[in-house]
């Protein structure tokens, strides 16, 4: 038997983990005894941050090699995808020079 892809795997976990969060939301919410709530609650929002993340810092941009690396294909074919209009950068730092493009 065949394990699922990976990318399945954590959809199932976050959505797993966010109706998980409701529901302790919903008890921090009624009041009552909730200390061990809200370490569980900590616990469950510390692991949906980190899956949002999947290994990357946040906000992190990305040169066209790093790119490149990432989704298995030369740097020549990413810049040819953008020149072609089918990927566009994040942010251009001038007009001329790979080193001045970011994803």
């Amino acid at each position: 038997m065949t394990s699922p892809p990976l990318a399945l795997v954590l959809a199932k976990a976050e959505k797993r983990l966010l109706r998980r969060a409701g529901d302790l939301e919903a008890r921090l919410d009624g009041g009552g005894d909730v200390e061990n709530v809200w370490y569980a609650y900590y616990l469950t929002i510390t692991c949906l941050v980190k899956l949002s993340n999947r290994g990357e810092r946040a906000g992190e941009l990305l040169t066209t090699k790093s790119l490149a690396e990432k989704f298995g294909v030369s740097p020549r074919t990413i810049l040819r995808r953008r020149k072609r209009g089918e990927l566009t950068p994040a942010l251009e730092l001038g007009q001329r020079g790979r080193a001045a493009v970011r994803w």
